[in-house]
């Protein structure tokens, strides 16, 4: 008997820490969460931010180094306006993004408390 009691709190254990691996704050968890009860995109969508910003800067360098070896004023001036523009629009669209799985969210938070009730 005492075995089937340890079976039993072991199956239990195992069912627990499943359930807290893909409630984890950790990305690679929430990645292998086949239920979906947890995005990841918020924080993907941070990283790729980061990313967009540092790719804007790299490329605003380059078109000036351009602009400044060809003597063209014009470029120069298109690129002090093009690059924050471009990062402005990317930044609106990661934030539309993000708006989507904020409403889910939200949603889901409506859902648990009318269960509640």
């Amino acid at each position: 008997m005492p075995d089937q009691t340890n079976q039993q709190q072991g199956s239990t254990d195992e069912k627990q820490a499943s359930l807290n691996i893909s409630k984890s704050n950790g990305n690679a968890p929430g990645i292998f969460d086949i239920g979906f009860t947890r995005f990841i995109s918020n924080t993907w969508i941070s990283i790729i931010w980061v990313i967009l910003i540092i790719a804007h800067f790299i490329g605003g360098v380059m078109f000036m180094s351009v602009a400044w070896s060809r003597d063209d004023g014009s470029l120069f001036l298109t690129v002090l306006v093009a690059v924050p523009i471009s990062l402005l629009l990317c930044r609106m669209i990661l934030e539309v993004i993000v708006i989507f799985f904020r409403i889910e969210s939200n949603m889901r938070e409506i859902k648990e408390l009318l269960a509640k009730k």
